[in-house]
């Protein structure tokens, strides 16, 4: 087992080569005992908070004695085959997860980027042109070979992220509290280890959010809210704050029908828009400031011919055709 225990790792700290990766799923779906050992490894991984020293070369079996002693583990010897063999799964599982409270926050020193932002807003770009723009004090890094073979990142902090497209390689956060998996989109993450809740909103595109009790998949305008206590997770399309973080920074829209453009302008400005039925399967694609959105919606409507109106209740779009 002590090989894929060694896979997850370099999975969560974006080590894994492509073939590899085949290997971990291969094993991790042959059984359930498997999947059982492989989810547990990544509960240790959340779990854990705060680095530990480690050297390259890992005593498993060390590791194990420690879990061992804490939990204070002594099974007494069974007559059952079966209950044997539950024993025996469970002291796999228990070793997986020690060794990963001592891995959680292991790169060797030779290979760690870290970035971390010292004024009220930092943009940084990543070798794969994925973009960041964080507040201050918040803690990345990454492997070396980012953008190579894997695109996998530690985050502690408060950003924006705008993650260049490539299928191959999804764009892999690890957050205190959350693993967030990314193809391309534009999402809002705010999560570090003192604070209660964790929070991610999807702005545009499509986010797969897993915290240690689930996985949830995103839509543009979800706010996803992770309670670290009650271990509950909650998706609304209530707004969260955006400034400093958005302010005059640049949204890319790509084939998105007018319906979802209102969804995320509303759910970034906090102002309700209406899109005529004429419009409202139109496809926009194209690049949207966040200074104004009185300016950006004269641009959709000069785009599709359609007319601004601004009431009590907010923003009307009215009439237009599509392109």
């Amino acid at each position: 087992m002590d090989q894929y225990i060694d896979l997850i790792y370099k999975e969560l700290t974006g080590q894994l080569t492509s073939k590899e990766a085949g290997q971990l799923e291969t094993w991790k779906s042959s059984s359930v005992e498997n999947k059982e050992t492989y989810e547990a490894v990544v509960l240790a991984w959340k779990m854990s908070e705060e680095p530990t020293p480690l050297k390259r070369t890992i005593d498993l079996d060390d590791a194990y004695q420690k879990v061992h002693s804490k939990i204070n583990l002594n099974p007494k010897p069974e007559k059952s085959f079966q209950l044997y063999w539950r024993v025996g799964a469970a002291a796999a599982i228990l070793l997986a997860v020690g060794a990963f409270f001592f891995l959680r926050n292991y790169i060797a020193p030779d290979d760690l980027i870290q970035y971390q932002v010292k004024a009220e807003k930092q943009e940084y770009v990543f070798p794969d042109k994925s973009k960041v723009v964080a507040t201050r004090g918040t803690i990345i890094s990454y492997n070396k070979d980012f953008g190579k073979s894997n695109r996998t990142i530690q985050f502690e902090g408060e950003a924006y992220f705008a993650i260049y497209e490539d299928k191959k390689l999804p764009f892999i956060i690890n957050s205190p509290q959350l693993i967030n998996t990314v193809v391309g989109t534009s999402f809002l993450l705010n999560d570090t280890k003192d604070q209660a809740t964790a929070k991610v909103q999807l702005l545009e595109g499509q986010l797969e959010v897993q915290t240690t009790s689930d996985s949830k998949i995103l839509k543009s305008g979800d706010l996803l809210e992770f309670d670290k206590n009650t271990q509950k997770t909650f998706i609304t399309r209530k707004a969260i704050s955006i400034d400093p973080i958005l302010k005059n920074e640049v949204l890319n829209i790509d084939s998105r029908s007018m319906t979802q453009v209102a969804l995320l302008l509303e759910s970034i400005f906090e102002e309700p828009i209406e899109v005529s039925e004429d419009i409202q399967n139109c496809l926009f694609s194209g690049q949207l400031p966040t200074e104004d959105l009185a300016n950006i919606l004269d641009v959709l409507a000069s785009v599709f011919g359609a007319t601004i109106a601004q009431t009590d209740l907010g923003y009307q779009m009215r009439g237009g055709a599509c392109n």
